[in-house]
């Protein structure tokens, strides 16, 4: 059974219905993830808009691309 608190947090009874949860998806995707790499990049203007992406600007005018990094 499922409650909600004044914190709006929900509260069980037990944590078997979790456990069960947690156990299906851990067993489809196992924790640790194996590391994604770019072992090579064929777009050389990746690297600028990986960075222009990490401090916010979408449109990748803060750094322009043909710029060194």
């Amino acid at each position: 059974m499922i409650s909600s608190d004044d914190d709006n947090l929900l509260l069980l009874d037990k944590p078997e219905p979790i456990d069960q949860v947690n156990r299906r998806f851990y067993n489809r995707f196992p924790y640790p993830w194996a590391p994604m790499s770019f072992p090579q990049v064929e777009d050389e203007s990746l690297a600028t808009i990986m960075l222009n992406q990490d401090i916010g600007d979408w449109r990748h005018t803060t750094t322009p691309e043909g710029r060194s990094l």
